[in-house]
């Protein structure tokens, strides 16, 4: 066999470790963050040394160490703001840049929520489980190029565990607050050429008292929720694999509406029920001698949503169901002098709705993108670009609207010091009308079709500089996003509606930060302490037509603590500070600031007992430690004060 450059050859064995899921960092060892590899930001294994874009990397230690089941209780923790219809729930949409997904059953976002680099059907992030998931990247900023519409403010990635050699196995068991009642189980291993991995867990809750003794949200209880996810995998040779992906979630949650210090709920007897479940077919090979790699894959699921303001009655009783399929295929390149990814995608939607007329919509896309990096001055210099065109087509009753769609980025990362990266970036983006926003609808209130809807478009550029020196990570963006052509309901009469593309550009401008210390391995310790800090400074966020702020955009969101670990004695705690910033809400006439409050978490962990490869493992969790009256929507508080305190085996 023909001897490998040895450049290509550190990057195929970095490659393989991320590819095989081995851990990315050794217990003690100083962490080399510009090597972490990473897959989101050009749909390939890279080194985060590489990356113009700002990436946030969330490995499993930090998911265990936060107790956390859903995305929006991690990625709080990363100055990522979060915006939850009120506690218990399970609706909840994430912010990036002032740009968000979108919990709405029928209506898509501007921040794609992926799972193994594929959509979920899913952008409500508070009914996203991550049981399976040992990895979550965070891409700020358009995306576009890599996955088509809906990524103008960035993407979220959840990487799926996989079985390694030695067999693992966990059970947990927690009690709280509220009557929380939580359940939480996994596996894994391997056996030959076949590995597996598999997670699971139950919640219930009572009604949610809020914070600063201001009385008890009737009909927030979770009645029930179960997450879970699977992934196995059939190994031919270190080159060849056969994986099948699936994750899904269910729960029951209470409607109460807005809340009212001393009053009821609004909807006592209202229901809300959430599902989503997906599959994902994938084969990936690679010829190593040809530095060749690539994909395919096929993947299907379904997202439902069925609620009512009366569940006993059917009053303001609605259904919807969207089946979603896809498919993509991609190869890359990856020689001493140029890296190459280039593939195509296919998504195709069909929805099913019980409200008027029309009662069912579709639409598909078909893409294909190309993904250049060129490497120089001795893989000290890397620029970055990109191409993609999408055709899509929407059908909405008689309404019928095809468009294209070429989307374009540009990137420079330079290290001029080892431990020191400067980068820039530009980049297109959009975001497709919904099959609802084209259709006539007749009712109460009538919209008309509007087959002359163009999609929502954005272009931004940013530059920032990311550091890893002796133990500290910091990193520092200025960004810079103009939004056009977005699309709302416009009233043309008392009675008649239609959505339209806004005139004037919204635009976004603001500060990335975020620095953390590993205190405890610069002094030379057998434990760890981190102190941390990550922000998101919004300096401009106004539609210039009109010269309103964008509703519910945090002009600062900001996460602090510090972190513990004590490997020799078994023990680990973290206390973690949210600062949810001032917003604007919306449908008001008079914009008047809400927001402005600081919640803090106290995680604590410690071995009961430890038998070699069995462990017994005490957790205590305190949410809101200090009873803070606190809203991420207007409206819509959060829990007050909640005690978790679970046993935990661990095999």
């Amino acid at each position: 066999m023909q001897e490998l450059p040895m450049k290509f050859t550190r990057r195929l064995m970095l490659a393989s470790l991320c590819m095989s899921g081995t851990a990315w960092a050794q217990e003690h060892s100083e962490p080399v963050l510009f090597d972490t590899i990473v897959v989101t930001t050009s749909r390939s294994a890279e080194a985060l040394k590489s990356v113009s874009v700002p990436v946030t990397v969330i490995d499993e230690e930090d998911i265990q160490r936060l107790n956390a089941d859903t995305l929006p209780e991690l990625l709080k923790h990363y100055g990522v703001q979060i915006n939850d219809k009120g506690a218990g729930t399970g609706s909840s949409e994430v912010m990036i840049r002032g740009l968000t997904s979108n919990a709405n059953p029928n209506e898509s976002g501007t921040v794609l929520i992926l799972l193994d680099g594929r959509r979920i059907g899913n952008s409500n992030i508070g009914h996203i489980p991550l049981q399976n998931i040992g990895k979550v990247e965070v891409i700020r900023g358009a995306a576009s190029v890599q996955y088509g519409s809906e990524a103008s403010g960035g993407v979220i990635n959840l990487i799926s565990k996989r079985g390694q050699e030695k067999f693992a196995f966990s059970l947990e068991q927690s009690l709280g607050s509220f009557d929380i009642r939580k359940t939480q189980v996994g596996l894994s291993g391997r056996e030959g050429i076949f590995d597996y991995s598999l997670a699971g867990s139950s919640y219930k809750s009572g009604d949610f008292e809020v914070g600063g003794d201001k009385g008890s949200y009737h009909n927030t209880g979770t009645r029930e929720k179960y997450l879970g996810g699977v992934s196995l995998g059939l190994n031919f040779d270190p080159n060849h694999r056969v994986a099948l992906v699936g994750h899904l979630s269910d729960g029951e949650y209470g409607r109460s509406g807005a809340f009212t210090e001393g009053k009821p709920a609004v909807n006592p007897y209202g229901r809300a029920n959430r599902g989503n479940q997906s599959w994902d077919l994938s084969y990936e090979g690679s010829l190593p001698e040809q530095n060749l790699s690539w994909q395919a894959r096929y993947f299907q699921g379904e997202t439902t949503y069925e609620t009512a303001s009366n569940w006993n009655t059917g009053a303001g009783y609605y259904k919807y169901s969207s089946d979603f399929k896809g498919a993509g295929l991609k190869a890359s390149w990856n020689s001493p002098w140029i890296h190459l990814t280039g593939g195509v995608d296919y998504y195709d939607v069909d929805q099913t709705k019980t409200t008027t007329p029309p009662p069912t919509a579709s639409y598909d896309n078909s893409a294909g993108y190309l993904i250049a990096k060129l490497p120089l001055l001795e893989d000290r210099l890397w620029l970055t670009g990109g191409i993609r065109h999408d055709t899509f087509e929407l059908k909405s009753g008689t309404t019928h609207l095809k468009k294209d769609r070429d989307t374009g980025s540009f990137g420079v990362a330079y290290l001029p010091l080892d431990w020191l990266k400067i980068r820039a970036n530009t980049a297109t983006s959009f975001k497709m009308p919904e099959p609802t926003h084209i259709s006539y609808r007749p009712g109460s209130t009538t919209y008309l079709a509007n087959p002359d809807l163009t999609p929502e478009t954005s272009r931004g550029w940013e530059i920032g500089t990311d550091i890893a020196y002796r133990n500290v990570n910091a990193s520092l963006t200025w960004f810079n996003v103009d939004y056009k052509d977005k699309i709302e309901s416009v009233a043309l009469s008392a009675s008649v509606r239609q959505y339209q593309n806004l005139p004037g550009t919204t635009r976004y401008r603001g500060l990335e930060a975020s620095l953390d210390w590993s205190a405890g391995r610069a002094l030379g310790w057998e434990a760890d302490l981190k102190p941390y800090v990550s922000l998101t400074r919004m300096v401009e966020f106004k539609n210039s037509e009109t010269g309103e702020k964008t509703s519910n955009v945090a002009d600062l969101s900001l996460s602090y603590g510090v972190a513990y670990r004590d490997p020799g004695q078994g023990f680990r705690a973290s206390l973690d500070a949210t600062y949810y910033g001032h917003k604007y809400p919306h449908y008001t006439t008079a914009q008047i600031r809400y927001g402005g409050e600081t919640v803090v978490n106290l995680h604590l962990a410690k071995d009961l007992y430890n038998w070699g490869e069995h462990r017994l493992i005490l957790k205590v969790d305190i949410a809101n430690l200090t009873d803070k009256y606190y809203e991420t929507l207007r409206n819509y508080p959060e829990a007050g004060r909640a005690f978790l305190v679970g046993l935990r085996y661990e095999y």
